[in-house]
């Protein structure tokens, strides 16, 4: 391809890269779906760059920020702190959206290791398409190890609607999922770099169709397969009526240094 082997990025770069984070970020919403096709503008980015980490990390930090603070979109919901002593409406403000950017500036870091990690890998061809995948599910196994783990929007929570294809959990577990996930946006982002800088090739001898169409039918197999083990469930006993009703206990008593706590 051809590449850019400047380190800064350009305006459209970083556009690319905080639209990139901001619809696979609205995925965990009830749009599951954007999360099979968000990562393309990021890696579109990254594979027309030479991979080195300056410019890799720059294009993560951005893409990495704006999913997480679209991830964070409910941190609002905590204002107005004004129950804690000597905090009013102003301070309450800066407090959650200055913690927004703060926790998300903290759980990012996750992805700008991806990037940087990337970098030093520097895929071609087809690899271009394996080693995002693999990174993801590593840093997502990581996430979930020790006493201080943090693993906050894996890709998989996003598929909460796709019953079919959650089927496939008991087998894989959830992180292997949001590694598919990643291994198809991958694949999408360098077919359609492909037709972009070979466009005198028809689409189905670009380099990258084969794997997209093996991906496209793996991804069927799997959704055949956990409709089946859907439609096998067997329910048993009596059915019967229930509801959850939702704690209202407000912010004092949950956080008051009390003998009943």
């Amino acid at each position: 391809f051809m590449v850019t082997h400047t380190q800064k990025l350009s305006g459209q770069e970083i556009t690319l890269c905080l639209l990139a984070g901001l619809l696979t970020s609205l995925a965990f919403s009830d749009m599951g779906w954007l999360a099979w096709f968000g990562f393309i503008p990021y890696f579109l980015v990254l594979y027309r760059r030479e991979p080195l980490w300056k410019p890799y990390f720059k294009a993560s930090f951005f893409f990495g920020m704006a999913f997480y603070v679209g991830i964070m979109h409910w941190l609002p919901e905590l204002h107005p702190l004004t129950w804690i002593p000597g905090i009013n409406h102003v301070t309450s403000l800066l407090i959650v959206y200055g913690g927004i950017l703060f926790v998300s500036l903290i759980v990012s870091t996750w992805i700008w290791l991806f990037g940087i990690l990337l970098a030093f890998l520097k895929p071609q061809g087809l690899y271009c398409i394996f080693y995002p995948a693999l990174l993801w599910v590593i840093i997502e196994w990581i996430q979930g190890l020790g006493d201080a783990s943090l693993p906050w929007a894996r890709l998989a929570v996003s598929q909460y609607q796709d019953l079919a294809l959650l089927q496939i959990v008991h087998l894989t577990g959830s992180i292997l999922i949001g590694g598919l996930m990643v291994l198809w946006n991958s694949a999408l982002a360098l077919f359609i770099l492909e037709i972009i800088e070979t466009p005198q090739f028809p689409f189905w001898k670009q380099k990258a169709f084969k794997t997209v169409a093996v991906l496209l039918v793996l991804l069927g197999t799997l959704h055949i397969y956990g409709a089946i083990r859907l439609n096998q469930a067997s329910l048993q006993g009596k059915p019967f009526m229930a509801a959850i009703a939702q704690g209202n206990i407000s912010q004092a008593e949950k956080w008051a240094n009390t003998p009943e706590e």
